[in-house]
């Protein structure tokens, strides 16, 4: 069992090497220990889905264009630790940009989503990053009957998609400097 987690941690590592993600970002809870499962769920699927629809527009909902994103669920240091948390890493066009909409998006979310310990900004080592959010899966081993990885609240852009990138990063610029304007 030990090697199989050293050949998997080895394989994620590798992935998140070649995917060069660009954005690391935490949510936290008011309180992480009392917020359900299913609420805590539920609200990290809403701040994405507002987030892509304020961030791509109408592109979200005719070409279904999504944040590139791998989320995690973690809960704290020791395994007697119940602070439910996400972590993620993503890779937005205009990445800057992304950072501050999607801090005052998660803020102004709910009374359960909290501002002052979510962190959400550039990364500063890609590997690092993904290291860090998947650390428990990767290291720490799995609590019974819990999953790190949150496949369900991930996006992955398809190599074959019909929707051209540098389309997307001018949609989206067009966007943000209008709405500044």
């Amino acid at each position: 069992m030990e090697r199989l987690r050293r050949e998997l941690a080895k394989a994620n590592l590798n992935w998140m090497r070649e995917r060069g993600w660009t954005v690391f970002g935490t949510l936290k809870f008011t309180d992480g220990e009392a917020v359900g499962a299913n609420r805590a769920d539920e609200l990290v699927r809403t701040f994405w889905q507002r987030l892509d629809a304020k961030y791509y527009g109408s592109m979200t909902r005719r070409q279904g264009v999504r944040t590139e994103r791998a989320v995690f669920l973690q809960f704290g240091k020791t395994a007697q630790s119940q602070n439910r948390h996400y972590h993620f890493i993503a890779n937005p066009p205009l990445p800057v940009e992304f950072c501050g909409i999607a801090e005052r998006e998660w803020e102004g979310l709910d009374r359960w989503s909290y501002g002052r310990d979510s962190e959400i900004s550039l990364m500063r080592c890609s590997e690092a990053g993904g290291v860090y959010a998947a650390s428990e899966a990767l290291f720490d081993g799995l609590r019974e009957g819990s999953e790190s990885f949150q496949p369900h609240l991930s996006h992955f852009a398809h190599e074959h998609s019909h929707v051209d990138r540098t389309k997307i990063s001018s949609v989206v610029q067009r966007r943000l400097f209008q709405r500044a304007a």
